[in-house]
């Protein structure tokens, strides 16, 4: 978080974060504050004091919201590793205060799911590649941008395993 100071000549520039006991002095014109990095997620007031060498003071009090949480995903069905003939119906739950954009994957094709207020989604029309090893992935990101993503494997029973998986190496045998 930067700041910066537009008075002519201050003198001692203050902020005070009273929900950690925190006073820290700062330097003039443009910096970072020094504990921010440290802080945890939340919604913090801020305190900034600003005195000049006649003994004039003046403060201002800002709200400003800290997230760097990413957001949670978990896959509610199919479970991971299981075995399907048909098409699966996809269920799982996206959770974060502030959900920008969702992404669905088969086997990186995409489609982009809009964020409802419930965080729960189903996705019953997804293809179905014919193919042993299906990666299906959910990714997620929040209003700051903050990034997750979560991927489970399922099979598609009959279908051929992929005959890189079952090549001896023939080279390295001798």
């Amino acid at each position: 978080l930067k700041y910066s100071i537009s008075e002519n000549n201050p003198y001692q520039i203050t902020l005070i974060l009273p929900e950690k006991n925190l006073v820290a002095p700062l330097q003039l014109k443009n910096s970072t504050i020094p504990f921010w990095g440290e802080l945890p997620s939340g919604i913090y007031e801020l305190i900034f004091v600003v005195a000049d060498s006649a003994g004039n003071w003046a403060s201002r009090t800002i709200s400003v919201e800290k997230d760097i949480d990413v957001p949670s995903i978990e896959f509610i069905s199919p479970r991971d590793g299981s075995i399907h003939k048909a098409p699966p119906v996809y269920k799982f739950k996206v959770s974060d205060n502030n959900v920008k954009s969702i992404r669905f994957s088969i086997n990186n094709r995409s489609r982009t799911i809009l964020p409802n207020q419930f965080g729960e989604y189903v996705v019953d029309n997804a293809e179905f590649p014919y193919m042993y090893n299906i990666i299906v992935t959910v990714e997620a990101w929040d209003s700051l941008d903050n990034y997750s993503n979560y991927s489970i494997v399922i099979h598609h029973e009959g279908a051929p395993v992929d005959a890189r998986e079952n090549t001896l190496d023939l080279i390295n045998l001798f």
